[in-house]
């Protein structure tokens, strides 16, 4: 007996129906999935040892980041340089201006109204200064307040000349105090920062960088006279600058009679008594200019503050001696306890300022083409 036969199926441009069914399937399937993209991972000392909390601030300078140790929990400044972009050349983000600053720094003895430099390191073409940390400037403080108190000015005032007592001691200017280098901290203390053109009479008399020319004193753009009491002069400017409301800051005018050599007649109903007193005889001319010394004589905190900066100063003379009897592993350990740094050893390309490659500006890495890659010298004819 035969078995009956299936109709034939009818074909389609696809073929068969099992085929059609295949591609169908093939069509809708879902896509292999792809294996996850590769994150490189940022072996930089920063990265690795620190927690970046905040951005403190930005300027032609660099970036002032708020900074948290990963071992200690200690928080710190860190500072990188920064160079405008039309200017970089080689990778290179940093100038002979960065590498001063952190020379400057480290030849300034240690005091409790300067900020405190811990450590600098030159990595991926930027210089980083692990510095101590404030947490706002005297502008930033003023800005918010919109007034400060004539007791407050005076702690800027004392507190700003017993830095710059200690800078004249040791024949250093600053040349650039303004309220935006005037830090504070967290314990209402105030801290002189920003050294990079800081000028040590010791080697130079004169230098040709000052900082901003609105606080400069008139001796340093005319008679081109530096010394000491021109820091004494900005300090005047930037004292009465902040004696003003925020809201209501000084006009072109009035920064005119001060250039002038004479105190507005606004300064004058703001600035009464000893402070005003103090401030004006800081804006007299560089012959008649009292120093830093001569203004907190008769100050009655002045005592007391001479013998914390002498207790201070027998703390870091002990720490010292402590170290220099040390072996030098020990001693290396014992300053690195602040903050100690992982991952040095791995990374050769970074240079700490203890190196004295550290000053050194790299050399341009220009990378010439082989012999083999040079495009023939091409000439041309011209036809009679």
């Amino acid at each position: 007996m035969l078995s009956p036969v299936s109709p034939p199926q009818k074909l389609s441009r696809f073929g068969s129906a099992d085929r059609r069914r295949v591609v169908l399937q093939l069509t809708l399937s879902p896509p292999t999935p792809r294996s996850p993209s590769f994150t490189p991972v940022d072996n930089s000392i920063l990265a690795t040892n620190f927690t970046v909390l905040r951005k403190l601030g930005e300027g032609d300078f660099g970036i002032v980041k708020e900074v948290q140790c990963k071992s200690t929990s200690n928080k710190f400044a860190i500072k990188i340089s920064k160079v405008d972009t039309l200017k970089v050349r080689n990778g290179l983000h940093y100038t002979r201006a960065n590498l001063s600053e952190v020379r400057a720094h480290m030849s300034i003895p240690p005091h409790p109204h300067l900020i405190h430099l811990y450590r600098a390191w030159k990595e991926g073409g930027y210089v980083h200064m692990q510095l101590e940390l404030c947490m706002e400037s005297l502008d930033d403080y003023w800005r918010e307040k919109n007034t400060i108190s004539k007791e407050e000015l005076h702690n800027v005032l004392r507190d700003s000349l017993r830095a710059l007592k200690h800078l004249a001691i040791h024949n250093l200017v600053h040349l650039d105090v303004k309220p935006a280098n005037i830090l504070r901290s967290d314990k209402g203390q105030y801290k002189l920062a920003d050294f990079s053109v800081t000028l040590d009479l010791n080697q130079h008399s004169t230098s040709d960088e000052i900082g901003s020319g609105l606080y400069a004193a008139p001796e340093l753009l005319s008679n081109n006279l530096f010394t000491p009491k021109a820091d004494i002069y900005s300090l005047a400017i930037s004292l009465s600058q902040v004696s003003t409301p925020s809201d209501e800051p000084l006009t072109r005018e009035e920064w005119r009679e001060f250039k002038g050599g004479r105190m507005p007649d606004r300064m004058d109903d703001a600035l009464k008594g000893d402070l005003g007193r103090k401030i004006r005889s800081m804006l007299r001319p560089h012959s008649t200019r009292p120093t830093a010394d001569d203004l907190l004589t008769g100050d009655e905190n002045d005592s007391d503050e001479s013998f914390f900066e002498l207790k201070w100063e027998n703390t870091l003379h002990r720490a010292m001696s402590r170290q220099l009897s040390m072996s030098p592993s020990t001693g290396r350990q014992t300053r690195e306890n602040v903050s100690p740094l992982v991952n040095v050893e791995k990374n050769a390309s970074v240079i700490f300022h203890t190196d004295h490659r550290f000053f050194e500006m790299e050399k341009p890495s220009r990378a010439r083409p082989s012999i083999g890659t040079r495009r023939p010298r091409q000439i041309n004819f011209i036809d009679d």
